[in-house]
């Protein structure tokens, strides 16, 4: 069974302050009490991939918040064929980062590149 989604980090994002997350083969479920953060994680993972966010994303006292997802673009043969088409890859991992300022302006990147939020 191949995974795709291979990690991700968040920092000074909403109330978590850092937090890393490596995921195994197989199916990954999150659990926990009520509050624990898992929207959370999925929001995380959301804003890396795109999402719209809004300067309440940013954790209170910091001035940024950033998101990394790691991706295994070696499993899925149209995600690698996509990269290499854009010149944004970088063998059988594909790391999408996104920061967001307090001022509501965000960044994102692929393997490192800037990159238009759109694309």
């Amino acid at each position: 069974m191949t995974r795709v989604l291979i990690g991700l980090r968040i920092d000074n994002f909403a109330i978590v302050e850092a937090a890393e997350l490596e995921f195994e083969r197989g199916l990954t479920a999150l659990t926990g009490e009520t509050g624990a953060g898992k929207s959370l994680v999925v929001d995380a993972l959301l804003l890396a991939l795109g999402e719209r966010a809004g300067a309440d994303a940013i954790r209170a006292g910091a001035t940024q918040a950033e998101v990394t997802a790691v991706f295994d673009v070696g499993a899925v043969p149209a995600a690698g064929a996509w990269l290499q088409e854009h010149d944004l890859a970088a063998g059988d991992e594909c790391l999408l980062r996104r920061t967001v300022r307090a001022d509501g302006r965000s960044r994102s990147y692929v393997n490192g590149r800037p990159v238009a939020a759109g694309l």
